[in-house]
């Protein structure tokens, strides 16, 4: 049933490209981006005081150094807490951190080659909320077009 299913999900991109309803302009680009502009974005998660924490990277060239770091401020200093690959194909730096205190917030930032930085900030635990707000985003595309129409923006 798996390979059914990949079928009929691949079924309407084959057809609207062998139709003519997508083109090579219709495909998004990855914007060429300059060395300190290399992080994209990161997302993490504590549970049972593990830190997951993956940064997206923007491609590199050949030459660039596939290593990360990601740190923490501590007294107004940025601390070095883990270091990680940064994975190709995919371009995403995956840090581990066990016996992370999630009573209290941090501010993190994550590190490459000390030229491009992204920081945010690590909530703590909230044990101590009755309702718990959460956003999701779902939806990203190569593609320009949907079903034929042009995406736009979402000002909701």
């Amino acid at each position: 049933m798996k390979y059914l299913f990949a079928i009929i999900i691949l079924i309407p991109v084959f057809v609207n490209t062998a139709l003519g309803q997508y083109s090579e302009k219709d495909v998004l680009e990855i914007p060429k981006v300059p060395g300190n502009k290399k992080i994209c974005f990161a997302l993490y998660t504590v549970n049972d005081n593990i830190l997951k924490l993956t940064a997206q990277f923007y491609p590199f060239t050949d030459d660039e150094i596939f290593k990360a770091s990601l740190e923490i401020e501590k007294e107004g200093s940025w601390v070095t807490v883990d270091i990680a690959e940064i994975q190709y194909p995919g371009m995403t730096a995956t840090f581990r951190i066990e016996n992370w205190n999630d009573t209290k917030e941090y501010k993190y930032r994550v590190n490459h080659k000390n030229r491009s930085f992204y920081e945010g900030i690590i909530k703590k635990n909230p044990v101590d909320k009755e309702v718990i707000t959460v956003y999701a985003f779902t939806g990203n595309s190569i593609w320009r077009k949907v079903n034929g129409k042009y995406v736009v923006d979402d000002k909701s």
